[in-house]
């Protein structure tokens, strides 16, 4: 992660910040991002032993570059937000926490 005081990058701010949210909520910052087949038989699980974290729910066979089935947010094992896949940023979301906003 770069300094924030070397760059002047909205996008390398922002994914500071989230990170920085993650370690604040004693999370490893590296999972924020967690991905899901539509096959996963142990999402439920996953989900609620989750405190914080962004999941990207993917069709099984989808590539990389296909559009996610779904978007949203856990806190404390709760989804507060889903069908996030359609909001910008969110949409193309690829791991890196910066494209967000």
């Amino acid at each position: 992660m770069v300094p924030l005081t070397q760059t002047d990058s909205i996008d390398v701010r922002r994914e500071c910040v989230l990170k920085g949210l993650c370690v604040y909520l004693n999370e490893d910052p590296e999972k924020l991002v967690k991905e899901y087949t539509t096959a996963d038989e142990n999402i439920g699980t996953a989900m609620a032993a989750t405190v914080f974290g962004i999941f990207v729910m993917r069709h099984e066979g989808a590539e990389p570059g296909d559009d996610p089935e779904d978007v949203g947010i856990i806190l404390e094992g709760v989804e507060v937000l889903k069908e996030l896949a359609g909001v910008r940023g969110f949409d193309n979301l690829s791991g890196t926490p910066s494209r967000l906003y």
